[in-house]
């Protein structure tokens, strides 16, 4: 597959968003953490910012009650849920700091197409006036068993999208109403054989998916955690 430059595949989807979130957690690790050469200064410093930082999560079910139009790909088509072996989620971390609420979403979802996030940031911080929308980060799982919520082309999937839009704020109410002072630390490792590159940028601006000689090897693993 080749996307053009400005078109959000599904890879680029989640690739912008977890850049976001990944750009949130350093400027508030940053932030927590402070200049470590300011000697007590700087530690007095470090514990008033990790005092202000507060942390809430929320978790909502996503699973739909009816048979719905899942994610394809390759020969796979028209694939439609037949029953329940897991249930979905949508969860989102909210932190506040310096005076702004950030949420931080995971769904699980095979993408977020841009019209659709916009949709979802609007209705999130109508919920939740003290958000502003860019300060929303929302990240898919890439699952391909879960409902491909941005089709709505018949009355199942319509009747999802709808629910869905309605799901994602309930979640942010929920991390909201958690907010309680919280402490972060992180920390970045190698896993061996954990994960590889499946887009490759040319020249033009345009990328390609799934190209095996193209394919870089990234081990990578950053983690992040929140005490409470």
């Amino acid at each position: 597959c080749k996307y053009p430059p400005g078109l959000y595949g599904k890879v680029h989807i989640m690739k912008k968003t977890l850049c976001l979130i990944l750009a949130l957690v350093i400027c508030l690790s940053l932030c927590a953490c402070g200049a470590a050469e300011g000697g007590s200064a700087a530690v007095e410093n470090t514990a008033a910012a990790t005092a202000t930082m507060q942390v809430g999560y929320g978790k909502v079910n996503i699973t739909p009650t009816y048979s719905v139009g899942l994610a394809s790909s390759g020969d796979e088509k028209n694939r439609r849920s037949t029953g329940l072996i897991s249930y979905v989620f949508a969860t989102c971390i909210a932190v506040r700091f310096g005076g702004e609420t950030y949420l931080v979403y995971t769904v699980d979802t095979i993408s977020m197409p841009e019209e659709l996030m916009k949709i979802l940031r609007d209705a999130i911080s109508s919920t939740c006036p003290e958000v502003k929308p860019e300060n929303i980060f929302l990240a898919a799982t890439h699952t391909h068993s879960a409902p491909a919520n941005a089709i709505a082309d018949n009355e199942a999937e319509g009747k999802y999208r709808t629910e869905f839009i309605n799901y994602l704020p309930q979640a942010a109410k929920l991390a909201v109403k958690d907010l309680a002072p919280a402490t972060m630390s992180a920390c970045k490792f190698n896993l061996e054989g954990m994960n590889f590159v499946r887009h490759y940028t040319l020249d033009d601006g345009t990328f390609l998916i799934d190209i095996p000689e193209k394919m870089e090897i990234d081990q990578t693993v950053d983690v992040e955690e929140m005490f409470k």
